[in-house]
């Protein structure tokens, strides 16, 4: 049981700003300012007479996939590794990290061979080392699973586009036999290009937002990080090569296949969970979410996106990927 002292998911957004103000470990008088940009939690900017800070209330994301002690022990394990920023207070649904100084990532970023390769040094840390710093229980992800799972949510919602999802859910499900056993990593699960930061005078560069997190395949985050920001195909062998080293010719072409169907079981994926956002399943109102949704990626061509804006981004990239090597999956 939730401590009266600690964030309840029943709480107005005044009672939560009420409780972050009440904290104990503010330094002077505090500034508390709404941040945009989360789709599944809310987030403020508190800045007292020493330091900023970002403050994250937790969603209840059990209706989507994940959940808050996944999120939690991952966000926590991350800032313990050093590959995402530090906690400074921890409760059940509320988390304050120190603030970082830069931008989030553009897809355009993801396109340049430099970034892509120190992301990917990253993840193979938070895989690495995520035995010894993970103290939460977390879910087991396995992608073709959530992505059936968002499509029977969607439909259970009352979504208006299961024709669509239907359609692609379809051409994704037989991808799941590329895939034998395997050991389980902690996947960050969520690796747009607007969860990747970097500060702004050092250059570093940081994980964030592990709302998606769980046990899963290791090559999912490498695909999912082209998926979301339309990568060339060069850089989805960059990739292949870079997080499995050196290889036979036989085994990069097989890794590509297997690459390229998870890129677009993640578009799927996304997609969908999207629709299931815009059906009103989720921490947000509506409000909140188009304004999350335009600070995030409103560099997508429009300048008021909107959560079905993004997942017609999504599953336009799935189409986009599907013509080229479609034919190669049948």
């Amino acid at each position: 049981m939730p401590s009266m002292n600690e964030v309840e998911w029943s709480w107005t957004i005044p009672e939560v700003e009420n409780h972050i103000r009440n904290l104990p470990l503010w330094q002077g008088e505090l500034k508390l300012e709404r941040r945009w940009g989360g789709l599944q939690n809310r987030n403020w900017v508190a800045e007292d007479e020493q330091a900023k800070y970002m403050v994250r209330q937790a969603a209840d994301l059990r209706d989507i996939w994940g959940t808050v002690s996944a999120v939690r022990t991952s966000m926590l394990a991350g800032a313990d590794m050093g590959v995402s920023p530090k906690v400074v207070y921890d409760e059940r649904l509320l988390q304050i990290s120190e603030f970082i100084e830069g931008r989030n990532f553009e897809a355009e970023d993801m396109h340049k061979p430099e970034n892509v390769t120190e992301v990917i040094r990253l993840i193979k840390i938070l895989q690495a080392k995520a035995p010894e710093y993970c103290h939460y229980p977390i879910d087991y992800f396995w992608p073709f699973d959530a992505t059936r799972q968002a499509g029977w949510i969607a439909n259970h919602l009352g979504c208006k586009h299961m024709a669509k999802a239907n359609e692609m859910i379809e051409i994704v499900n037989p991808f799941e036999s590329l895939f034998g056993p395997y050991k389980p990593v902690l996947c960050h699960g969520d690796m747009a290009h607007v969860n990747i930061m970097q500060e702004r005078e050092s250059g570093k560069i940081w994980l964030i937002d592990y709302d998606l997190c769980g046990w899963g395949l290791p090559e999912w985050d490498i695909a999912e990080m082209c998926a979301y920001s339309a990568a060339p195909p060069e850089i989805d062998e960059l990739c292949v090569r870079e997080f499995f080293g050196a290889m036979s010719d036989t085994e990069f072409e097989e890794r590509m296949h297997k690459q390229r169907a998870l890129r677009m079981t993640s578009s799927v994926r996304v997609a969908l969970l999207a629709w299931v956002l815009a059906c009103g399943s989720g921490l947000l109102s509506a409000e909140e979410l188009k304004k999350s949704m335009n600070a995030l990626f409103g560099g997508m061509g429009d300048e008021d996106v909107g959560i079905d804006g993004m997942a017609d981004y999504c599953a336009d990239e799935f189409w986009r990927m599907h013509k080229i090597y479609g034919e190669n999956y049948k």
